[in-house]
């Protein structure tokens, strides 16, 4: 990701800034997958450009952490055999034997 920034734009003989876009694009990535699940060079691109955008993700993300979630919840032998290869991802441990995803109707 870096090496792509430095084509783009050029390498900075400052340490600092090189830093500073490497956390940008973490942060960026990290946002994106909490929010939806995955993301997109282009997006990430999109998002560090127009900084409304990164706003709007970070309001979108406190309203839904907000309210609990409803959740499906699946035994974790049952996630190994049937879930985990599947394309739904944000699967988090909900107990020692039990995996837990927020709900969807196409996952129900």
């Amino acid at each position: 990701m870096a090496t792509l920034v430095n084509n783009l734009f050029g390498k900075s003989k400052e340490t600092f800034w090189q830093q500073a876009y490497t956390d940008l694009l973490k942060f960026v990535i990290l946002l994106r997958r909490l929010v939806d699940g995955y993301t997109t060079f282009a997006e990430v691109y999109r998002y560090i450009l127009e900084d409304h955008k990164i706003e709007s993700e970070i309001s979108t993300l406190k309203a839904s952490l907000s309210e609990s979630p409803e959740v499906v919840v699946v035994s974790a032998a049952d996630y190994e055999i049937r879930v985990a290869h599947q394309p739904w991802t944000n699967w988090f441990q909900d107990g020692p034997d039990h995996m837990a995803h927020q709900y969807r109707a196409d996952l129900e």
